[in-house]
């Protein structure tokens, strides 16, 4: 590989031996560097090229506008995401982010707040993805000098589930929907805050994408105890009216008829709540 621009002392814009824009980023590898050097391989720490050309353009014309600090801002939280979240990110979450970050920086210094809508499924469902950007966010703030919030990190963690090799698919799109649905339901039936963060709200948020996954894959957990279901029900009448809400839901926007056993167990879940 060889420089194409020197972005700053950790970050280069090279072209690779086929002739590709990339980014690579490794320790003082563009100190005292210059366009036309040979890279010394033993300092790359990170490569993020496009594998698509028309990708590879988009790459191209938007790293010429992307401030240095925001590139090495990028390079950082991305190196430290494919250690930490253990998953195999596409090359396209580097100039994504980049991008994106472009804006999100001005909007902040604006003042301009834009809340996620899908924020509640994002904390629920992507939960190591959210708690990672947010500890993003913290690097952000420092090494840019901004104030982003909370809203920002769930924008972020988006860019890392879109960035996920394998994902996301139509499978993805129906469990975000579904639990969508329900948290939709239980928000309002049982007054439950957007940003709880109880252990019992937890371990139902867990219980509600296994349930999710489940009727998704089609899956049917059959069975259930009729006398325990109406001994809940009464100990627990407010839960279980809720439980009767998201099942009609669910049948009506997803086609899944809940068994018996799914009610129960959803109930018992909703009931710590209360």
């Amino acid at each position: 590989m060889r420089v194409r621009r020197i972005l700053n002392n950790n970050v280069v814009g090279a072209v690779d031996a086929a002739g590709r824009e990339v980014i690579v980023v490794g320790k003082a590898i563009g100190f005292r560097g210059k366009p036309g050097d040979v890279i010394d391989e033993t300092r790359v720490e990170s490569v993020f090229r496009l594998r698509d050309d028309a990708a590879g353009q988009h790459f191209a014309s938007i790293m010429a506008t992307i401030p240095p600090e925001i590139i090495q801002v990028t390079a950082d939280i991305v190196t430290v995401a494919r250690r930490s979240l253990g998953h195999e990110f596409g090359d396209g979450i580097f100039p994504a982010l980049a991008d994106h970050l472009v804006y999100a920086v001005q909007r902040v210094r604006e003042g301009i707040s834009l809340a996620n809508p899908l924020a509640v499924e994002v904390r629920t469902i992507h939960r190591d993805e959210y708690l990672f950007a947010r500890s993003a966010v913290m690097i952000l703030n420092k090494q840019l000098g901004v104030e982003f919030t909370d809203d920002e990190a769930v924008n972020i963690a988006l860019h890392f589930v879109n960035a996920t090799v394998g994902g996301p698919s139509e499978k993805t799109d129906r469990l975000m929907a579904f639990m969508k649905d329900v948290l939709s339901v239980v928000r309002r039936e049982l007054g439950i805050a957007d940003d709880d963060e109880r252990h019992a709200y937890l371990r139902f948020a867990t219980h509600l994408r296994f349930l999710a996954q489940r009727v998704v894959e089609g899956q049917v957990a059959d069975g259930g105890d009729p006398k325990l279901h109406a001994f809940l029900r009464e100990q627990q009448p407010r839960a279980f009216a809720c439980v009767d809400v998201v099942a009609r839901v669910v049948e009506e926007r997803h086609g899944h008829v809940m068994t018996l056993q799914e009610q129960t167990y959803l109930g018992l879940h909703l009931s710590n709540l209360l």
